[in-house]
């Protein structure tokens, strides 16, 4: 049996991790970069957009989104991600979606 791992999936899939770890996993980074700043451009996004993958969610037009992560950033971030770490990565995915307005599966 094949066993498959969050990374074997395409760059056109997008994650959400439960509150608790995503802060977890995002202090872990900013502390590998020092900084939100350089773990953004190392990902070469906009700072801006980091913050809103950290918060969990964006505003537009004053309402509140939910903000997943691509997995092209648990990629990207694959070297600076230890085995325990890519273990509670894969353990704590609550939600899958496709790009753009896609139904999330959970």
């Amino acid at each position: 049996m094949k066993t498959w791992h969050i990374l074997d999936f395409p760059n056109t899939i997008y994650l959400s991790f439960r509150n608790d770890f995503r802060e977890e996993f995002f202090n872990k980074m900013f502390k590998e970069f020092d900084g939100k700043r350089p773990y953004a451009r190392f990902l070469n996004i906009n700072q801006k957009t980091i913050k809103q993958y950290d918060m969990g969610y964006t505003y537009k037009s004053g309402i509140k989104y939910p903000q997943a992560i691509p997995i092209s950033l648990l990629k990207k971030s694959e070297s600076f991600i230890d085995g325990e770490l890519k273990r509670k990565v894969e353990n704590n995915i609550f939600l899958l979606k496709g790009r753009g307005e896609a139904n999330p599966y959970s």
